[in-house]
């Protein structure tokens, strides 16, 4: 994948900067409060913004700060990747700030009013304390979508080739393989620790349900991590078949059930994301932007697995579905 360009690097800059300066500024505030605070402090709150949960103010600040870093590397990776542009772009650079934004003064928001209780225990939120985030997080959102400069970037074209000529006593085959893209790798890799270091502090703060909760989100982002990392194809006579790194899932696509195989471009502004993906072009096994195979099944729909040296596999197929 290519390095990103300047563009890209000043718009993500451009977009998280004031996000995560708000960020620190409200970690910084609300550490400040702890010794002030009841412990447990508010969290949740019900009907008529009366308190019905509650944490430890440590794993309440951690929490939230732990979501919104994960957040900001996910904005931030799929800037850098080009994920969108033009308008989409911008929303996306101030819905990702806006929330970031968001959940800082959030926190904030719920401590400030706690601090000097006795106890936490029907404590209600006043309204003002409440609507503050919304609106500083809207406002900034906008901001930052009017600041950000889109990069408008040209789509590779992936080359043709012409079908392999090959006889029934052929055995050509064909191997290609790709692997995520440094964002995609990044934002999975990254969100490990945001919900493992939250489970470990919600652990030792005698918090088990929620030490529970998050050390299974922290397996499942794990086992996501491991499948999507990379995936390999190969194309021989009897079919193509795929798997992803842990050798799950898999597929086998016989030529009986193929009417054609392209090599084309893929973006992941046109799926959704990246990852498995399902939409009204079909399916996608998409790990990076850029070239990939795109397998028209008959009656199932299209199936795009990202691959390099697409074309020459695109072609070896086509041979095989005329022979």
């Amino acid at each position: 994948m290519k390095r990103p360009s300047p563009a890209r690097i000043r718009f993500t800059a451009t977009m998280l900067a004031p996000a995560l300066a708000v960020l620190a500024a409200s970690i910084a505030w609300s550490v400040s409060l702890i010794p002030d605070l009841p412990d447990p402090v508010a969290t949740h709150f019900g009907s008529g913004m009366v308190a019905d949960g509650f944490m430890s103010p440590t794993t309440s600040i951690a929490t939230l700060s732990g979501v919104a870093l994960a957040m900001a590397v996910m904005f931030g990776g799929l800037a850098l990747a080009g994920f969108t542009s033009g308008t989409a772009a911008r929303i996306m650079a101030g819905l990702g700030s806006g929330s970031i934004i968001l959940l800082g003064v959030l926190e904030v928001s719920t401590l400030l009013p706690q601090a000097g209780l006795a106890t936490a225990e029907g404590f209600v939120l006043p309204p003002a304390y409440f609507a503050a985030p919304f609106i500083v997080a809207i406002a900034g959102g906008v901001i930052v979508a009017l600041l950000v400069k889109p990069v408008a970037e040209p789509a590779d074209d992936v080359p043709a080739a012409e079908p392999v000529a090959i006889s029934e006593s052929s055995r050509a085959v064909w191997f290609g393989s790709a692997r995520a893209s440094w964002p995609l790798a990044a934002i999975m890799g990254l969100s490990i620790p945001a919900t493992a270091i939250p489970a470990v502090i919600s652990h030792r703060s005698g918090e088990t349900g929620i030490a529970v909760m998050l050390g299974v989100g922290t397996v499942a982002v794990l086992l996501v991590f491991l499948m999507f990392l990379s995936v390999r194809v190969r194309i021989d006579a009897a079919g193509i078949h795929w798997r992803l790194l842990p050798g799950f899932p898999r597929g086998t696509i016989p030529y009986e059930k193929i009417d054609a195989v392209d090599a084309i471009d893929g973006k992941p502004g046109d799926w959704g994301g990246w990852g498995w993906r399902i939409g009204p072009n079909g399916t996608a096994i998409l790990l990076r932007g850029g070239e990939g195979l795109r397998i028209r099944r008959r009656g199932s729909g299209n199936l795009f697995i990202s691959v390099d040296d697409a074309a020459r596999g695109a072609a070896l197929a086509n041979g095989f579905l005329r022979r």
